[in-house]
Parts: structure tokens; C-alpha cells; sequence
């Protein structure tokens, strides 16, 4: 997939993943690059989709990844 469309705007982050209609996408956020935490799954969606994640507060930054699946698991 590739990701786009990234902006930070009143707390909020937003980006555009497209990719290959069919498999499931999943967006995952860390602050060390070590511990991923899932934040949104995508069961086949329509391409492209748009996301925001709204809870960006307490963490002095946020990285964001895209995993297609499935499986997704590690």
C-alpha cells in the first residue's frame, strides 16, 4: 500500500492508504518503534481510505504503520 495525504490539524492525524482492493489493512501506532498497538482495522475497503486518529494526545510523537492481511498477526 502506499500512504498519503498526511496531515495534523487540532489534535488530530489523518492519511490516505491505497492500496489493492480485497485484502484487510491495518493501521498500527507506536512512540519507540519497538511496540506496535493496532488503532484501526479496514476489512476490504473501498480504495482509497481515508483515516484519523484522534486520540494523538499524551505522546510527545506518534509513528504509524500499514499491515495487509490477513493474516495480520506478527
Amino acid at each position: 500500500p502506499t500512504i498519503g495525504n498526511l496531515t495534523f490539524a487540532d489534535g488530530q492525524f489523518s492519511l490516505q492508504v491505497n492500496g489493492q482492493p480485497g485484502p484487510d489493512y491495518r493501521i498500527e501506532a507506536s512512540t519507540s518503534l519497538t511496540h506496535w498497538t493496532p488503532v484501526h482495522t479496514a476489512n476490504s475497503p473501498a480504495m482509497p481510505f481515508n483515516w484519523t486518529h484522534s486520540d494523538t494526545g499524551g505522546a510527545p510523537r506518534r509513528f504509524y504503520r500499514v499491515k495487509v492481511g490477513p493474516p495480520l498477526d506478527p
